[in-house]
């Protein structure tokens, strides 16, 4: 089955493949690639060189025995994607396709990010579109604020919410 293009959800209701209508559906043994986007960016710090990856995950799919569709459940996706996102920050990947699969992993708007980053939206399209490129401070950020998101934490969300907040009250600290 080609993976270039979405892959249906299947649940545990699915009772019969959407394709052919057969009740021959098998949710065990094979699994799909599901393949998120290839990017190219510039590596070495000059930008003299490129690199191109191709970011796929393998997933458990229940397939059709009849056409060999295949169907993926809403935890197999989301591992997938989790998979994709969590490599993605490990390689430090830059670059216009990479920004925005964090972002959208992070589960923000590029408004919302723009206000939590002190730039504004149109930067953050520029970034997405490969009109500008992406600084590694903000790839840092974007890539934590990502992972923690799939990880379901907000540290990092939290973390750049105080920096914005004035102080409402004095804190004293002594050490012990």
């Amino acid at each position: 089955m080609s993976t270039d293009g979405p892959l249906p959800i299947a649940t545990d209701a699915l009772e019969a493949c959407a394709t052919c209508g057969s009740k021959s559906l098998n949710r065990s043994g094979r699994t799909e690639v599901v393949r998120a986007f290839d990017v190219t960016y510039p590596v070495g710090g000059g930008g003299y060189s490129q690199a191109t990856y191709t970011f796929s995950a393998d997933v458990p799919a229940a397939v059709c025995g009849a056409c060999g569709a295949a169907y993926l459940s809403a935890e197999a996706l989301a591992a997938g994607e989790y998979l994709i996102t969590r490599e993605l920050v490990a390689r430090g990947v830059g670059g216009g396709a990479a920004a925005k699969w964090l972002r959208k992993s992070a589960g923000m708007t590029r408004e919302g990010l723009a206000v939590l980053l002190g730039v504004g939206p149109e930067r953050v399209a520029e970034w997405e579109q490969d009109r500008e490129l992406v600084d590694r401070a903000t790839l840092l950020i974007l890539g934590d604020l990502a992972l923690d998101a799939v990880e379901g934490r907000t540290r990092t969300l939290d973390r750049l919410r105080v920096v914005d907040t004035p102080p409402t009250d004095v804190v004293h600290v002594r050490a012990a």
